[in-house]
């Protein structure tokens, strides 16, 4: 498993849970 793929893939993961944590906000408000 090459170093690159996971970075890339935790990379995309954290941008995820940004999105859904702003969603989250903005339906609370």
């Amino acid at each position: 498993m090459s170093v690159g793929k996971t970075k890339f893939y935790a990379m995309k993961l954290a941008c995820a849970c940004i999105v859904i944590i702003i969603l989250l906000m903005l339906v609370s408000m």
